[in-house]
């Protein structure tokens, strides 16, 4: 699972990043501007950064690996205030039809799609577990900050955010539950 999200983590950061600066802003299609974009991204940056180091690891102080582990725990804390600091409760107290399918397709949707193909793949015990683990999940904190930094509806994504972690405490166990064991 590791291998798996080292791959697809820069790749759907570089996705993100030209979706969204091809329609957040509502102006036309820059390639050069799209580029720079692209180059100044931080969740671009710190991937290729953590590539770059990963062979070194053996070589890298252990203190220093400690200090950067420390402040990677604090990363999800950090990310989860700022959602909480751009959430609207009154309009999280009525869902609207963007909330319940974006909900819906990464709660329901994605684990069925991911209970499928592990199914043609003949996946079983922990390798489906792992499977349907990383499928389940809500979508990461870092989408509402990627949002607000390239002009998205970053109080929608603070929303759908909160939306999906709420309900996931009851779809994940029940998929689990009712799937793996």
């Amino acid at each position: 699972m590791a291998v798996v999200i080292a791959t697809l983590i820069p790749v759907v950061n570089v996705m993100s990043v030209l979706v969204l600066s091809r329609h957040a802003r509502g102006e036309p299609f820059d390639l050069r501007a799209t580029a720079l974009t692209l180059m100044r991204n931080p969740f671009i940056w710190s991937c290729a950064v953590g590539i770059a180091l990963n062979p070194l690891s053996g070589f890298i102080p252990q203190a220093f690996g400690s200090a950067v582990e420390i402040l990677g725990r604090g990363a999800l804390a950090a990310g989860l205030l700022v959602v909480g600091s751009g959430l609207d409760l009154k309009q999280l107290a009525k869902p609207v039809l963007s909330h319940w399918l974006a909900t819906g397709l990464k709660l329901l949707v994605m684990p069925a799609l991911v209970l499928g193909a592990a199914t043609v793949l003949g996946l079983t015990g922990a390798a489906l577990s792992v499977a349907l683990i990383a499928a389940t999940v809500p979508t990461a904190a870092a989408s509402y900050i990627l949002a607000r930094q390239m002009g998205g509806d970053a109080p929608l994504m603070a929303e759908i955010i909160t939306l999906q972690t709420v309900l996931a405490m009851i779809s994940m166990p029940v998929i689990l539950l009712t799937f793996v064991m």
